[in-house]
């Protein structure tokens, strides 16, 4: 995973901006629905994060050459 690649960041700010407003707009009686939303959506971001960085991990030309098939 590149974090100088500015497409990561749009991608962690486009997944915090739909999980915020999802937790946002369902829970409108709530009188902490913005201290919710944002907690849900650091977490959603964070997780994305997370999956991302273990995904780019596993996805290494280093470890295709440990085998001999001969």
């Amino acid at each position: 995973m590149n974090f100088k690649d500015p497409k990561t960041y749009v991608i962690i700010i486009i997944t915090f901006a739909i999980v915020f407003a999802m937790n946002y707009f369902s829970n409108p009686g709530i009188e902490d629905r913005v201290q919710r939303a944002i907690m849900m959506g650091m977490s959603g971001a964070i997780g994305l994060v997370i999956g991302m960085y273990f995904f780019k991990k596993g996805n290494s030309d280093k470890d295709k050459d440990k085998f001999d098939f001969d």
